[in-house]
Formats: structure tokens, sequence, C-alpha cells
């Protein structure tokens, strides 16, 4: 028999052993819950393991220009979390341990854009990067080119091109730190608003060696600093005044660069994986082998979460939240990261907010193994998250 759901009481039931049962749509759920723990260090955890660190550091270089450089992405989701979905396992730069508690960073060639508006393509010719941005034949750029006389040539040859449009230059310098040649990065951006009207000169607003005419299209010349670069362009969405339409982009190396080649080789990731205390192996590991857990294995997790007693399993569906309710809250080292809820307040017509605990209700006990929240307000949670850098840790959708 259906029954009808009325409080978060029916919608989770409790669990007895090994199973955990719950209520869901009026529907009575049962899983099981594996105890067993899983190894974190097999070959494939660890070849993915070992390419968050340069990850997370060229978010925490880009960050300023990489959130809202996704036009369209899910109302729950961070602009932290779609770079990393985005670009793990496609594009893969190795650090060892070392190398990222050194911040390490790599250029490489990660989509940095999304959107609507046509993609600018960049090609490799000898020791320059071509644009397939147009400008006539004949024109060219002196150290006297104002930004109208460019704006002009420009609208003249590139009809997807609107005067207002911003075409902003991503410039991820490379660098190696002596005397043991850390990689590090860099940012520098370059922007040029197309203004038919403006008399400012060009060349004080972007750098000559990213904006150099080569047969009739915008190009580098062979000066520009190593590293990547993305031209991309920009637009007021007409419908949304706060939004921009952008073009789709990833990051193109400059010629010569070969750090990436480096750190993207089979034998980097090797290393990269040796450095965390693990032996690569082809396909299992050996039997009866032991190795000591890494510090770095323990830092934080959230292992448990309980509403009034009763055990809210991950992926559960909506977890509920209502007035007077007992949140639990228990893992590792609690007290050294702060969370943050992702929450829905109002009904479906509303969008989901990312608040401190301490808006969900009144914190009763923290520990590095336990938080009580006494539950002051109505709202349904997506998720728990580092306040820090946007990680979802417990997924309750």
């Amino acid at each position: 028999m259906k029954l009808k759901p009325n409080s978060l009481v029916d919608h989770f039931k409790g669990q007895n052993g090994d199973i955990s049962v719950f209520m869901k749509n009026g529907e009575q759920i049962t899983r099981s819950i594996n105890r067993e723990p899983k190894n974190p260090r097999t070959p494939k955890q660890m070849a993915q393991r070992v390419q968050y660190a340069n990850l997370v550091r060229t978010f925490k270089v880009m960050a300023t220009s990489l959130r809202g450089s996704y036009q369209e992405i899910p109302k729950i989701q961070s602009y932290y979390n779609h770079f990393l979905q985005t670009n793990l396992g496609h594009i893969k730069v190795y650090l060892t341990k070392e190398e990222s508690k050194q911040k390490a960073c790599v250029v490489a060639p990660y989509q940095i854009s999304e959107g609507l508006l046509d993609p600018i393509q960049i090609t490799t010719q000898a020791d320059i990067l071509l644009t397939s941005i147009r400008l006539p034949q004949a024109f060219t750029i002196t150290p006297v080119t104002t930004v109208g006389q460019f704006s002009i040539a420009l609208l003249s040859v590139n009809p997807s091109v609107r005067r207002g449009d911003q075409l902003t230059i991503v410039h991820n310098l490379q660098t190696l730190i002596e005397p043991t040649n850390i990689p590090r990065m860099s940012m520098r951006l370059h922007y040029v608003v197309i203004n038919t009207e403006s008399t400012d000169i060009l060349y004080e607003q972007v750098p000559q060696s990213l904006y150099y005419v080569n047969n009739g299209y915008i190009a580098t010349d062979a000066n520009a600093e190593m590293g990547g670069i993305a031209y991309i362009w920009s637009r007021q969405d007409p419908n949304h005044p706060n939004k921009a339409l952008l073009s789709p982009q990833s990051i193109v190396l400059t010629p010569g660069n070969t750090i990436y080649q480096k750190y993207s080789s089979e034998t980097k990731k090797q290393e990269a994986i040796k450095s965390y205390g693990s032996t690569p192996v082809t396909n299992y590991s050996v039997p009866g082998s032991t190795g000591k857990q890494d510090e770095e294995d323990i830092y934080f997790s959230v292992t448990n979460v309980t509403l009034n007693g009763t055990f809210v399993p991950k992926g559960s569906g909506e977890f509920t939240l209502t007035a007077g309710n007992i949140f639990e809250i228990k893992g590792n080292k609690l007290t050294e990261v702060e969370l943050n809820a992702n929450i829905l307040i109002g009904g479906p017509t509303t969008s989901p907010t990312t608040v401190a605990l301490s808006a969900v209700g009144t914190i009763t006990t923290t520990s590095d193994t336990l938080i009580t929240i006494s539950v002051t307000m109505n709202g349904k949670i997506n998720h728990l998250l580092r306040a820090d850098t946007s990680v979802i840790i417990y997924n309750f959708s």
C-alpha cells in the first residue's frame, strides 16, 4: 500500500543491522549498507587523485575570471565544481606530493568558458598563435591605432560581432622557480570593448605581442611570453542584464611550451602516484600487502548524517528539515573545516542557496567527530559542502 508521507519521520525510517530502510514518495525503500571500507589507493583512484592538485591550484589563480565564465550550469553546482567536472580526466596534469605542497601549477589546456557565442579558433603556426578573428586585408595595427579604428575594422568583416562586445585575452604565464624548477602559474587579463567612438590608443589597453595582424587575422607575435592563451568573446545578455553571453574556449599553449607535455606523461603519472606511497599496478594489488595510511587521507571527512537519530544515506533523495529536528553530522576533524549547506527554502519555485550551518539552527555540539544542530527552520538540503573550496562532501540528491 502506498502511504502518504506526512513528516520527516515518515520519510526516513532508520536502519537495522546492515539494512537501511526509508520512505521516498510514499514508498518504502530498502538498501544494504556496505560496511567494508573501500581501498582508497587503487590505480584508477590514484591516477585521478594526482590530477586534483593542478586543477585546484589553477582555479585559485584564475578564480576571479572563472566565476561566471560558464554560461549554463546547474543552480546547485558551484563554478569550482563545474571547472573540476569539465576538466578532470580530460586534461591530465600529474603533480607529486612534494610539488603539490610547493604550490606547483602547470599551465594546461583546460576549458575555461562555456557559452552560446561563436568560439574563437586558435591554431599554432610556427612560433605564433593565429586566431579566427578577421581584420580587413589592408588593415594594420600601429602604435597610434585607436580602439575606435580597430572596432570599425573588426565589425566590417566579422558579422557575428556587435558593438559593445568585449574581447578578453586570458594569458596564463608559466615560470619555473629555481633551484628545483617548480612550475608556477600567474594570470594576466587584457580586454577591449568594441566601441567605434573610442579615441583610446589600442596598445595602451592590450599588449602588442597579443594583438598582432597576420595575413588579415589577429595573432600573437613571437614575443608572447611562455604559457597558454585564450581569446574570449562576451556580450551582455539582452534578456538578463546581470548575465553575460560567452564564447566557449580552452587555453591554447604557446609555441615551444613543453612543460605541460612533461607533466602529462605516463612517466610523470607513475612518479606522482609513487610519491603518495602507492605502487602502481596493472590489474590487482598484492594479496596480504599492508601500507601506512597517509595523513592526508584522514584529514577531513563526513562519514555519517543522522536526523533525530536516524541514519540518512547519501543519494536518499531530498533531505527535509523541520524546526525542532535534531540534525547530526559525524566524521573526522570536523573542527578544522567549516561546512556549509546548500538548501531550498520556500518551495520548488525558489532557487537553492548556500548557507552556513548556523543558519540551519542552533549548533549545540562541536567536536572533531560530531556536530549537533537543533534545527530552527524548514527546508530541504541538497548537499553539504566545504566553505573554503565549495567541494560537495555529502550529497543527498
